[in-house]
């Protein structure tokens, strides 16, 4: 559902996983600013289990909170495996309307974007929870080309505590 324009969403009553969602896009959309295709225009957090593949050539920058769970062998405390995904994407080149197809430069042009946009993210993940946070990171990710869009995404895991429990 949407909102009405100049009110802000509700915020998720979430102490686990919307921060962790939030600190990551925090530091990738800082992390894009200086990119070689700029800061992307399209830029938030997602549900769902995929996200769409659309309005890329403006630039679109993404979080999604993937599966969590309780982590085994916490003790006490609770804690909890966080999935999270980081991803971009941008306008790829595409073959014209009389067939030709993209020439050799535009190609080198979009991968150095992807490239350096990959680069920046992988940066962005290592350096967006605290040392109190565990994190596995997995791959960088190409997505593409699909649809005119272009670019890679990056999973990764983090461990939250939080014993979610209300005291009375």
């Amino acid at each position: 559902m949407s909102q009405p324009a100049g009110i802000a969403p509700a915020l998720p009553a979430d102490p686990v996983a919307w921060p962790l969602a939030v600190a990551l896009l925090d530091t990738a959309r800082s992390a894009l600013a200086g990119s070689l295709d700029g800061p992307p225009a399209r830029v938030g957090i997602v549900a769902g289990e995929a996200v769409a593949l659309d309005d890329c050539c403006a630039g679109q920058l993404w979080v999604r909170i993937g599966d969590i769970a309780p982590a085994a062998g916490t003790g006490v405390e609770v804690a909890w495996t966080v999935h999270l995904e980081v991803g971009v994407l941008r306008c790829a080149p595409t073959v014209s309307p009389h067939g030709t197809p993209p020439s050799p430069t535009d190609e080198q042009a979009a991968a150095a974007a992807v490239a350096d946009d990959g680069a920046r993210l992988r940066r962005a993940v290592r350096c967006a929870f605290g040392a109190d946070q565990d994190s596995v990171i997995g791959v960088w990710r190409p997505i593409g080309p699909q649809g005119g869009c272009v670019g890679g995404l990056i999973r990764l895991t983090v461990t939250a505590f939080d014993c979610d429990c209300e005291e009375g």
